[in-house]
């Protein structure tokens, strides 16, 4: 029906809100509601059978459980990695990414379809038809999952709003899907298992420190280096300086050490120079940094190339006489086009 509502657009306390308020029921009544959708998985009033039928009646014209839908998927040959692409109502797609790790399964989920940050090293970035998702296209990206691999489908897991798009452009609809994955009445997925992944969107990073402190979050800064990082981000409006202080804000607000990301390139990107700018920029700065060797995408900067383990571990060096360890992210998926960066809809 065309006046139905998504069930998944609504937070558990504005679902609970409309049972309370409109329909003259008890709480306990939503939170019956609540456990059939979020914790037996049940997708259908009807089934609902601890409710009374003229509410079951009720629920079935106002909501409808719609969730985008996989048109496509792919395995990486270690099977490590499965990449999913997904059609929403209006057949604009998304690729969601599920990856098995060394500490767990981790879920990278996208925010926008497209980016207009317009990272010259990112694929997404070179997307058109730009639009943020709502909430439950968001979410609903887990549960596509979820309905895709059954049984094999973990009980605890990680999410990353690293997928396509800036989240934090997005800022009320991501908010509002953090509602439902965090609250113990939706999917309960502690904060400290969520990472928001930023470009350095400043309004953002203060907002998030103020309405979900304990989610962790990842600046990908990739240089300090202000003309540099205008040439590699064209579209950010916030200075390195700008972002840096948000940084340190965050820090102190939530009493959290924060990871900033980086793109590392080979050649003379991996210069002296330009490493130990980085590390005294990050002087005194509560962090992690984590090294993300470039994925070379298609029709990307000829200049810009994945560096070598040499290369790599002179970063490491060099960054380790500021005091900083370094991390290197695994890059899973990269013969699917599932690493970082590489996400992105050919005919978009």
């Amino acid at each position: 029906m065309s006046n139905q509502e998504n069930f998944f657009q609504f937070s558990p306390q504005g679902f609970e809100n409309y049972i309370v308020e409109e329909l003259k029921q008890k709480k306990f009544v939503a939170k019956q509601i609540l456990d059939w959708v979020y914790k037996k998985k049940v997708y259908d009033f009807s089934e609902m059978s601890n409710l009374k039928k003229e509410l079951r009646d009720t629920l079935q014209k106002r909501f409808k459980f719609e969730v985008p839908a996989i048109v496509y998927q792919l395995k990486a040959a270690d099977h490590s990695t499965i990449k999913v692409t997904l059609e929403l109502a209006d057949k604009k797609q998304v690729e969601t990414v599920f990856m098995k790790e060394d500490r767990g399964v981790t879920i990278c989920i996208s925010s926008q379809v497209g980016c207009a940050q317009k990272c010259i090293f990112c694929a997404t970035g070179k997307m058109y038809g730009l639009r943020n998702l709502q909430a439950h296209e968001i979410v609903g990206q887990i549960i596509a999952l979820q309905e895709m691999l059954g049984d094999k489908f973990p009980e605890n897991y990680r999410v990353v709003y690293m997928g396509m798009g800036e989240p934090l452009n997005n800022i009320n609809q991501v908010f509002k899907s953090l509602e439902i994955l965090t609250d113990t009445r939706g999917f309960d997925i502690g904060s400290r298992k969520i990472t928001m992944s930023t470009s350095g969107v400043v309004k953002g990073i203060y907002r998030l420190a103020e309405k979900f402190p304990q989610v962790q979050l990842a600046i990908s800064l990739h240089t300090v280096d202000q003309v540099l990082r205008k040439k590699w981000v064209p579209n950010q409006k916030e200075t390195v300086k700008e972002i840096l202080d948000a940084a340190r804000d965050f820090i102190k607000t939530t009493s959290r050490k924060i990871t900033f990301e980086l793109v590392l390139f080979g050649g003379s990107q991996v210069s002296t120079s330009k490493i130990n700018l980085l590390g005294k920029a990050l002087k005194g700065i509560h962090c992690n940094v984590n090294a993300i060797p470039y994925n070379p995408i298609e029709d990307g900067p000829h200049y810009l190339t994945r560096p070598t383990h040499q290369e790599v571990e002179y970063f490491k060096d060099i960054m380790s006489k500021w005091h900083r360890e370094v991390t290197v992210r695994v890059s899973r998926g990269r013969d699917i086009q599932a690493a970082c960066g590489q996400l992105a809809i050919k005919n978009s």
